[in-house]
């Protein structure tokens, strides 16, 4: 297990292990998919960071204080992840990839109740993006994540819930990992 610390590097999200630095999944995304904040408000993305906080601290058995409207899109994920999720190996934590340099943080990682073994990350949006599915793949390249299957779960403002599972695409594995080569030669390290 690796000690990552998150720090950023001409301009670039990633962390440091063992005194070397590593891009990180966002980072490796922000240059096969640059992200078009402009059109979210600022609103919509501290209540995105806290519902998505709120997952965390559920399938942690963490009490959190809710706002009256985020149990809309809330208390349809609990039931759902009461009814498929068994148990949590590890929620939140922050991984590194030995064999393909880089560092990333999956949501959740664990058992579902069918004994299948899944990372999943939340998304609390209306649409889904390209990138989440390379980030979501990215996630199951860790060796603590190494045979997990990846999903998106995806909450809508209305509360439904759609689990997208991500297929394993070669030529999207091997952008990411240009992508991940291009960030180290800008930096100059964890080549």
């Amino acid at each position: 297990m690796h000690h990552v610390t998150f720090e950023e590097k001409q301009g670039c999200r990633g962390g440091t292990v063992e005194g070397r630095w590593y891009p990180s999944v966002s980072a490796c995304l922000d240059v096969l998919h640059p992200p078009n904040m402009t059109w979210i408000d600022q609103a919509d993305l501290d209540r995105g960071a806290r519902l998505h906080q709120a997952a965390l601290n559920y399938v942690q058995k963490i009490k959190t204080d809710l706002q009256p409207g985020d149990l809309i899109r809330l208390l349809p994920l609990y039931r759902w992840i009461d009814t498929h999720l068994l148990t949590t190996l590890f929620a939140e934590k922050t991984l590194f990839s030995p064999t393909y340099r880089y560092v990333g943080t999956p949501d959740w990682v664990g058992l579902t109740k069918t004994g299948a073994h899944w990372t999943i990350d939340w998304k609390f949006a209306e649409t889904i993006e390209k990138r989440y599915y390379d980030q979501a793949e990215a996630y199951t390249h860790f060796p603590e994540t190494s045979g997990t299957r990846a999903h998106i779960v995806q909450i809508d403002k209305a509360g439904a819930i759609r689990v997208i599972p991500v297929t394993r695409r070669a030529a999207a594995w091997a952008a990411f990992q240009a992508a991940r080569n291009v960030l180290a030669y800008r930096t100059k390290e964890g080549g």
